[in-house]
C-alpha cells in the first residue's frame, strides 16, 4: 500500500503523518488489497479540511472533512472511509449465493461443451391458454410450449415472479 500525503498552504508535520498512518491501519482490517490511499490536507482561513482517497484494485472511496482543528477533520474523514468499508464488507458478507449442485458446477476448461442432462416429453395437443396455464401449474414447469386451439399457433406459457403468468406468441 502506497501512502501519499500532500499539504495544501502549510507544512505537514511529523505528528500529523504519524497520526494519519494510526488511522489508516484499521482500514485493512476491511480491505487487504489496498493500492494507495491519498491524503490531502488544506487550510484556508479557520477551515482545516482532510480529504482521503482510498483506491484498491475494484474500489475508489473518498472521505472529506472540515473542521477548525486538522486532527479532528482527518478522524472524520478516517471515519468516513472505515464506514464506506464496513457497509460494503457487510454487503459482500450477507450477499446471498445460492451453492451450485454437483451437475451445475461452472466449468474449469474452456473446451468442456455443456451436455443435455434431461429430455421430456409433452404431448403436443392443441389447447387454450388457461388449459396450458392449468396444466403448467400441475406438471410443476416455469414455462411450456403448447400449440393453441384457437388459432393454432405455438405459444409459450410462464409463470412470472409476481405468481401471474405470461404469453409468448411466436410467429
Amino acid at each position: 500500500m502506497r501512502l501519499i500525503i500532500t499539504g495544501r498552504h502549510f507544512d505537514v508535520t511529523e505528528g500529523i503523518k504519524n497520526h494519519i498512518e494510526d488511522k489508516i491501519e484499521k482500514f485493512e482490517k476491511y480491505l487487504k488489497k489496498i493500492m494507495e490511499i491519498h491524503v490531502i490536507l488544506s487550510i484556508e482561513h479557520e477551515r482545516q479540511m482532510a480529504e482521503i482517497i482510498l483506491s484498491g484494485s475494484e474500489i475508489k472511496l473518498l472521505g472529506k472533512e472540515e473542521s477548525g482543528d486538522m486532527y479532528s477533520s482527518i478522524d472524520a474523514a478516517a471515519n468516513k472511509i472505515e464506514h464506506q468499508l464496513r457497509d460494503r464488507k457487510e454487503r459482500l458478507k450477507h450477499h446471498k449465493r445460492k451453492p451450485f449442485k454437483e451437475d451445475e458446477k461452472l466449468f474449469e476448461d474452456e473446451e468442456q461443451i455443456p451436455l443435455i442432462i434431461e429430455d421430456k416429453r409433452i404431448l403436443d395437443k392443441p389447447m387454450s391458454p388457461q388449459e396450458a396455464m392449468l396444466e403448467l401449474d400441475v406438471q410443476g414447469l416455469e414455462f411450456m410450449v403448447f400449440k393453441d386451439s384457437n388459432d393454432n399457433t405455438r405459444k409459450i406459457i410462464y409463470k412470472r415472479r409476481d405468481n401471474n403468468y405470461g404469453l409468448i406468441i411466436t410467429e
